[in-house]
């Protein structure tokens, strides 16, 4: 509970009341971008454990996703059509359940990159028709 209440903190200091837009249309992502400014741009502080939570948030988002985009990129060069909903983005809960259930599915599949393992399933959870 305290790592939200560091997390809400982060963003209620660095909130604006314009929603960022990438290319004219607003987010409804509620992980904002000042939010991981905030996480990656933190000053020291007196109580480790928020320098640790800040620390791993930033690290955490920015190897998620660079491992999505490698992956694409990967999939982009072999010719491979990824078929997600162009509507809307995965929530995390779904993309929770999606990785959850493909790897107890094919749990032989545990020791390789969580990256590239959870983009595998959610993208195979969303077969191109």
């Amino acid at each position: 509970m305290k790592k939200f209440f560091v997390v809400g903190a982060l963003v209620a200091i660095f909130a604006t009341s314009a929603d960022a837009q990438i290319g004219g249309v607003p987010s409804n992502d509620s992980f904002k971008a000042y939010a991981l400014y905030s996480a990656c741009t933190h000053p020291p502080s007196e109580k480790p454990e928020d320098h640790e939570f800040a620390e791993q948030t930033c690290s955490t988002y920015m190897r998620g996703l660079t491992d999505g985009l490698f992956v694409m990129q990967s999939f982009a060069a072999n010719k491979r059509r990824t078929c997600l909903p162009t509507d809307t983005a995965i929530s995390n809960a779904e993309a929770r359940r999606i990785f959850e259930s493909w790897l107890r599915a094919h749990p032989e599949a545990a020791t390789n990159s969580a990256g590239m393992v959870a983009t595998f399933a959610i993208v195979s959870a969303y077969p191109c028709r």
